[in-house]
């Protein structure tokens, strides 16, 4: 079996969708061997690192800023896929074709743009929201992340149960408790950090929730001398 990734965030490892498409493709290798794997790549980044052994590479031309990412994604993606005989598209992030000409699988990670209108603001976001929003109904399956946002999925944008799969994160070896444990010493010096602590790291935006994070641990460690620490870019 051949299939084809949009490779659109490959060269932003520090955001979800960069760490998805990125994990995603070196545990494939790892599992299925035998897969025939191509990564077809934005014009930004014709030189892409990290990239497994074996994973075919497709470079291409375009523009870049906001309309460059819809012409990459509506046309030269799907382009691509019937260049090179994919029997399946992935899109690891909400961003569908029209039309594909090949089966068609998205991994939609949310619709926060829907469940949360303030991050559909502008002219752009908008008719972006509604592009993609209209293009996952032509996917012939869905990859989600959570059971919310399974949910989500079916009540905004229809789709039925049977065609979206939930496939929970797991954790990179990279995040293993004892990795990088010869700092802790210097860390914990220089942020001032007890022996024990709960950390969350990540965004202050109103998607993130944060303040029902704060809420449910004082319920939950009200009898527990383990603090909370928040750690993120500012908003």
């Amino acid at each position: 079996m051949h299939i084809a990734f949009n490779g659109w965030f490959w060269d932003q490892p520090h955001t979800g969708s960069g760490q998805y498409i990125r994990r995603l493709l070196h545990q494939l290798r790892r599992i299925a061997p035998d897969l025939q794997l191509t990564l077809v790549l934005p014009p930004h980044n014709a030189s892409p690192d990290d990239v497994p052994k074996n994973v075919n590479l497709i470079s291409t031309t375009g523009q870049k800023g906001k309309l460059g990412k819809v012409l990459f994604e509506q046309a030269i993606f799907p382009s691509m896929v019937g260049q090179c005989g994919a029997d399946i598209a992935h899109v690891p992030y909400w961003a569908p074709p029209l039309a594909s000409p090949a089966k068609l699988v998205t991994t939609v990670l949310d619709v926060i743009p829907l469940v949360m209108p303030e991050y559909a603001t502008g002219f752009f976001n908008r008719l972006y929201t509604s592009l993609v929003s209209a293009a996952t109904s032509g996917s012939a399956h869905i990859i989600t992340i959570s059971d919310t946002s399974k949910a989500d999925i079916m009540a905004h944008l229809n789709i039925p149960s049977e065609k979206i799969t939930t496939t929970y994160l797991g954790v990179d070896e990279v995040f293993h408790p004892r990795i990088g444990a010869e700092k802790d010493a210097a860390v914990k010096q220089k942020y001032d950090l007890p022996d024990q602590f709960v950390l969350y790291l990540g965004g202050f935006d109103v998607r993130k929730q944060v303040n029902q994070l704060l809420y449910a641990y004082t319920y939950v460690a009200q009898s527990e001398a383990i603090p909370l620490v928040l750690a993120g870019k500012q908003p």
